[in-house]
């Protein structure tokens, strides 16, 4: 299985970057103990997040919303904007139908503007950004009245001068008037000035005004109304806000509406832009769209839609550049924390009707798959696939496994190799029935075609005693630690109706019974119940894990509370079912309602759901549940494998948003270090290297080793698994919080001191690349029995250097000298010199008459005289290569010499590397010059946010970037600039902006 591994996952191996330097001489490497814990991976998990409503607007072709997360929001409802003022009702992520505030934002403030503790809503800004107007109810009774406040929350007063029934407020562009509906009129009233009396402005059933901004006198007031020609179709209206100068009833004109601009369909909501008017239709969307109306002269022009067509829409309002509108943000999707709950990032987008749920990592942590359900306008499911990201390259397309049409695949679960992938599969049987159910079957995918799975694991059939046909459900596979079986959730839905009904199924069919059951991965023989209930009842055991290091562990639920069984502890007939005891998990959770285990990676640590009261019918597991499981403030828990006591690890949940699905992110923490011994020998003599790699992470992995030797050393022996000249070693599985060796022999073939480096890629997910590097050097000194050159015999001497070593890419140009020495009594004539030079760096510039390759005349030398012959490289790619040079001269024996050229690529990552606007996003550095200033900025965006940050002596840095709220949404880099110190050319890593989550009430955690 461990050569397999590796040639499955060798494809997603990514060379980790110069880090963190550990040198030795003569030292033993730190212990597992030294090296303390290690940096933990991601924990992946469902996100609802249901009942909300925000303010939205179309940008580059998607939606773009109001940051509620930013401002610790559950929901914004019924904006409006005026002169850079955002106000808006929230319940305050209460639920409370009875009770809303009014806030307002200003700038990227945001201001409590009431505090009543009654229901607040339909604020509208004054034009000069001083005052809110809203409708207010008293929850113990009461009716409507329109208040005032400023804006900062003071001198909130009833509008006296204005009649109880009063609603939906708005102001006139001079800030001192409000025209408002009461008695399906809409009626207009002074403001601030006591005793005036509301003027009526219409003699139809009218409402939803809204006052232009026009500030020249020439206003318009914009409103819903029926104007009898068709009683059941609501028509966008307007009429002057002075009525041409004359009192009620006597409008000078016919109120203007937009059907005679052309629109046919009900129209409402009228909002006032600059250029026209933004209004709900139910036309094309029985949930409500938003289009904009703008005149081109006379009685035409163009209605443009401004929200899409899967999107409920409503309230639009200008926004200063955009048209904006209220959208409902149930969403279902996927995030990702760290295992303590700490820093939380979306993964899935948040497209419309969708729910994205139930993730499961890859075994090497690199790929994260989730089913995907796509929903209509209606909210009817119409198919559910599964997606496999990919979480080195975020932008990478990726895999999705397409359900047919009206079918299902959900509950991912990766092979411990990564090569396989099963799922449960929904479909409609009988096809085509009258009495149609949904029922499920396992299926495996091989992810090298994924185009349809290779085999399934088909249903089975019964008749009961009352004749009646009895369908099996499969749901919920996980695989054992070899990969060699499955363990699953089985259990039976009936079609048709009883031949003689009864309250109680017979034994052992009930839609409210399940057991589990395994099956080798092959399908190849009959699966084994392994669980069961006591004789004559029924059981509800579903959403088992098996331990990834422990064959003989399955933890499922039975009950709301946790269970443990020995899948192998087994007597009797296979075609029976098992007889041995399950165990009950102690521990303080035992009361909270459990669901959706999950193993840790090293099978010490348990993930689950806590608050999730579900009822074990099978119909309450299908895509299209008509058997509802209830919420109760589901959050997520880890706990030790074997019980004990939980720690809540998920934010608190509340009405709107609950969390389901957790799955762990399988990482090695590797380290690595080197050790010459000795470390200092004579030319000609041996040294061993020894390289130990630690592997300090929660997961096994192999590894790949990359050895840096200079030409100065030459590698005697090499063991097994590495290649003969010692550059490259495999280290077979590991694992976790093991230790491996390398062990490799060198000889001092010049003098000096010869560095090493090396560098651990581990084929998992490594979250810490700084302790990945690892470097050392041998002296290798002259040997005393040298003889020294006769007097009077002719020699050459060739040195060689590069300058800087390491270069970076993109950085100061390399200096290659090559000084060529006269070390004997005689004068030398007719000295050459023929450079060898790497062909991938471009020569900035050489000596007069002097090509790589070619000899470059040097002339005489006198005794003990020496010329530099200089050249110049540009560091355009990364690479380990060798300058050399050979002299020759008439009457000497030819001398070489040669130095190591390093030109190293350095890099940055974006974990994660995707986010919404207003969260921080870190940036990892690797390979940089050390002592360096970097500006870390964004490639584009609405700001120009740059931090500076300077490199460690390990090369490494760390910066925080933070994408801001009402940011551009979409693809984008982050980039590292050379501010100061060592030069290096620019280096970017890709950036995906996506909106804030929300989610569904019933999409998520069905186990």
């Amino acid at each position: 299985m461990r050569v397999l591994l590796r040639a499955l996952l060798a494809a997603v191996v990514a060379v980790a970057a110069v880090a963190v330097v550990w040198s030795a001489v003569n030292a033993d490497p730190p212990t597992l103990e030294e090296l303390g814990d290690p940096t933990e991976g991601r924990l992946a998990f469902s996100e609802l997040r249901y009942g909300r409503s925000t303010v939205a607007h179309l940008d580059d072709g998607g939606e773009a919303y109001l940051p509620l997360d930013e401002y610790g929001l559950n929901n914004a409802l019924q904006a409006e904007q005026r002169n850079g003022v955002t106000v808006f009702a929230s319940d305050l992520g209460t639920g409370d139908d009875f009770h809303r505030e009014i806030f307002a934002l200003i700038g990227e403030e945001l201001v409590q503007v009431t505090d009543n503790g009654s229901l607040n809503q339909r604020p509208s800004a004054s034009p000069d950004g001083q005052w809110v107007a809203f409708e207010s109810l008293d929850p113990e009774g009461g009716a409507w009245r329109i208040h005032l406040v400023r804006v900062d929350g003071t001198a909130e007063h009833v509008l006296e001068a204005v009649p109880e029934g009063a609603r939906w407020p708005t102001w006139s562009p001079g800030s001192d008037a409000i025209a408002y509906e009461s008695g399906s009129r809409i009626f207009r009233v002074q403001a601030f000035e006591e005793g005036d009396e509301p003027i009526q402005l219409t003699d139809i059933p009218s409402g939803e005004p809204n006052w232009s901004d026009d500030g020249d006198g020439g206003a318009w007031i914009a409103f819903s109304g029926f104007s009898g020609e068709d009683p059941g179709v609501r028509e966008v209206m307007e009429i002057p806000d002075d009525l041409c100068g004359n009192e009620f009833p006597g409008p000078c004109i016919p109120y203007r509406t937009l059907f005679e601009a052309g629109w046919t369909e009900d129209a409402y909501e009228p909002a006032y832009t600059p250029t026209g008017i933004a209004f709900t239709t139910t036309d094309d969307d029985v949930y409500g769209r938003v289009y904009l109306y703008e005149p081109s002269g006379g009685d035409g022009g163009t209605f443009l839609p401004v929200s899409p067509d899967v999107r409920r829409a409503s309230h639009p309002t200008w926004l200063g550049d955009v048209v904006g509108y209220a959208t409902d943000l149930d969403q279902s999707r996927v995030w990702t924390s760290l295992p303590d709950g700490t820093d939380p990032q979306p993964h899935s987008g948040a497209a419309p009707y969708s729910a994205d749920e139930e993730p499961a990592y890859s075994p090497d942590g690199r790929r994260l798959a989730y089913n995907t359900e796509d929903f209509d306008e209606y909210g009817q499911s119409l198919n559910g696939a599964v997606r496999i990201d990919d979480l080195d390259d975020p932008a990478a397309d990726p895999v999705v496994l397409e359900a047919p049409e009206a079918e299902y695949y959900r509950a991912p679960a990766f092979s411990p190799d990564g090569r396989f992938l099963a799922v449960e599969h929904w479909f409609r049987y009988p096809p085509g029935g009258e009495d149609a159910l949904y029922i499920s079957e396992i299926a495996v995918f091989d992810l090298t075609d994924p185009t349809e799975p290779v085999r399934r694991l088909p249903h089975v059939e019964a008749v009961d005693e009352n004749d009646r046909l009895w369908a099996s459900v499969d749901s919920g596979p996980s695989w054992s630690p070899d990969g060699t079986r499955l363990v699953y959730a089985r259990g039976w839905t009936p079609f048709g109706v009883a031949a003689e009904p009864d309250d109680y199924p017979p034994l052992p069919y009930s839609s409210y019974a399940s057991y589990l059951h395994v099956v080798d991965a092959q399908f190849a023989a009959a699966p084994r119940q392994i669980t069961s209930a006591p004789e004559g009842d029924y059981g509800a055991d579903w959403s088992a894990a098996w331990s990834p290091v422990d064959a003989g562990f399955v933890v499922f639920v039975r009950d709301s509370v946790l269970w443990s069984v020995d899948p192998d502890d087994c007597a009797g007939p296979a075609e029976d079912p098992c007889t041995n005891a399950a165990v009950p998990l102690a521990g303080d959770l035992a009361e909270r309602d459990l669901s959706s285990p999950a193993f840790s990676p090293d099978g010490t640590k348990l993930a689950v759901v806590a608050g999730f009261v579900y009822s074990p019918g099978i119909a309450a597991i299908t895509p299209l549940s008509t058997v509802d499981p209830t919420y109760d403030d589901t959050t997520i828990w880890t706990l030790p494998a074997t019980g004990g006591d939980g720690v809540q690890i998920s934010e608190d949940a509340d009405y709107y948003r609950q969390f389901g699905s957790p799955a762990w992110q399988p990482t090695a923490d590797m380290a690595l270090y080197l050790e010459p011994d000795p470390a200092a020998v004579l030319l000609d003599d041996d040294s061993t290297v020894t390289l130990t790699v630690s592997n300090l992470g929660r997961a096994a992995s192999a590894a790949t080793v990359a050895i840096t030797l200079p030409p100065g050393l030459t590698v005697v022996s090499a063991p097994a698994g590495c290649t003969a000249d010692g550059t490259l070693c495999t280290v077979d599985v590991m694992a976790t919080r093991t230790q491996s060796q390398i062990a490799l022999v060198v000889s001092g073939d010049a003098l000096g001191e010869q560095p090493i480096s090396a560098v651990v890629t581990p084929v998992a997910v490594d979250p810490d690349p700084e302790n990945n590097t690892a470097a050392t050097s041998i002296t290798v000194q002259p040997r005393p029995d040298e003889p020294s050159t006769p007097p009077g015999e002719a020699r050459l001497t060739v040195a060689a250097s590069v300058e800087p070593t390491p270069g970076y890419v993109g950085g100061d140009d390399l200096t290659v000298r090559f000084t060529v020495g006269n070390a004997s009594t005689v004068p030398l004539g007719s000295v050459r010199l023929t450079a060898s030079l790497p062909e991938a760096l471009p020569v900035a510039s050489a000596p007069p008459g002097c090509t790589p390759g070619s000899p470059c005349e040097i002339g005489p030398l006198l005794p003990g005289a020496s010329t530099d012959v200089v050249f110049t490289l540009s560091p355009d790619a990364a690479l380990e290569a060798v300058a050399a040079a050979t002299a020759t001269a008439d009457g000497a024996a030819p001398a070489g010499g040669q130095a190591p050229i390093i030109v190293v690529q350095p890099r940055i990552e974006v974990n994660p590397g995707l986010g919404p606007p207003g969260r921080p996003t870190q940036v990892s550095g690797t390979g940089f010059p050390p002592g360096a200033v970097v500006a870390v900025q964004w490639s584009g965006g609405l700001t120009g946010q740059s931090t500076e940050v300077t490199v460690a002596a390990s090369g490494a840095f760390t910066a925080t970037l933070l994408v801001f709220g009402h940011d551009q949404l979409g693809q984008r880099d982050v980039l590292a600039a050379s501010v100061s110190g060592e030069a290096f050319g620019t280096v970017k890593a890709p950036f995906l902006v996506v909106p804030g989550g929300f989610s569904p009430p019933d999409f998520v955690g069905r186990r």
